[in-house]
């Protein structure tokens, strides 16, 4: 941003330059996707559930929501969405049960990311035993996670999971 003047009395010029946005946007103005996913986000806390699905939303991705572990293997099984998106501290069951439930019952089929506070080495293990395919600790950066989500998209070969 700079300012312009030629002194008192003729006013002031502000011109503010931005970068150019190099996201292609769609005609509501989300950002367009490359492919677009029937995601299913297991979260209990109200705040972060808003801001994964909205983020996820301006992306044109499809978002299920559950606040339980149960909640989420249900509908994991009866969505099969393209991704899942896991909590591990979760009210009923945490996400590492989530997690081992859903690989028994349909196996590697719907990848599933844990999206979880916790971030230590030994998280991440359990996670990777549990079933995930990846382990993002929030506060998580929206293009690390849209990257996942559409290499997770350009492996699979199932048409279920596009949107």
């Amino acid at each position: 941003m700079r300012a312009e003047s030629e002194g008192t009395g003729p006013g002031a010029r502000f011109i503010v330059e931005l970068p150019l946005f190099d996201k292609p946007l769609r005609a509501d103005g989300a950002i367009a996707s490359p492919t677009k996913a029937r995601v299913v986000l297991i979260e209990d806390q109200a705040d972060a559930c808003e801001m994964a699905t909205r983020l996820l939303e301006m992306r044109g991705h499809e978002v299920i929501v559950a606040t339980s572990g149960s909640a989420g293997i249900s509908a994991i099984l009866e969505q099969r969405p393209g991704v899942a998106l896991v909590d591990i501290s979760l009210p009923d069951i945490d996400g590492y049960a989530v997690g081992r439930e859903i690989c028994s019952r349909i196996g590697p089929t719907t990848p599933q990311i844990a999206l979880t506070g916790l971030g230590q080495p030994e998280d991440v293990k359990r996670s990777r035993e549990a079933g995930f395919a990846r382990h993002l600790t929030k506060p998580f950066d929206i293009e690390d996670l849209e990257n996942v989500i559409q290499e997770f998209l350009a492996a699979s070969s199932h048409p279920r999971n596009a949107v």
